[in-house]
């Protein structure tokens, strides 16, 4: 199989309890582009079971449903977040993606710092070093 014809998709759920996000669930999927299911974005948000911020989609633009997709090979690893890193912020839904509120900007924010202390680890280097084998095996 061709590598260059794989896609390694990156979830991140967030793990809560009592409404505070105290760890991230992180999974690498990887999917065959000739057996990805495709759908046309109508404007809603999407929903993905293994993320959970969403993303608005574009009206006719088209987006991958990696829920019903089959995938290659996955590997994932829970991230307990460090006390002051947590947060109750939850995603915020918008109308008009270009009004920044300050929730808005609080939750990127906060996101931005998660990616940074996550992909630092080594577990996270070894999920990346795990799929990147197991998909030259295929």
């Amino acid at each position: 199989m061709d590598i260059n014809n794989v896609r390694v998709k990156e979830f991140i759920k967030e793990n809560r309890v009592d409404g505070v996000t105290t760890s991230l669930t992180i999974k690498l999927v990887a999917y065959d582009l000739d057996t990805i299911v495709e759908y046309v974005g109508d404007g809603n948000y999407l929903n993905h079971n293994d993320n959970s911020w969403q993303d608005k989609t574009i009206v006719g633009r088209i987006y991958y449903d990696f829920d019903v997709s089959p995938s290659l090979a996955s590997v994932d690893m829970v991230y307990t977040l460090p006390a002051d890193k947590r947060t109750i912020i939850t995603q915020t839904f918008t109308e008009n993606e270009a009004s920044l509120t300050a929730e808005f900007i609080a939750e990127r924010d906060i996101k931005l710092e998660w990616f940074d202390l996550f992909q630092a680890t080594e577990e996270f280097k070894d999920m990346w070093s795990y799929m990147r084998t197991t998909i030259s095996n295929l």
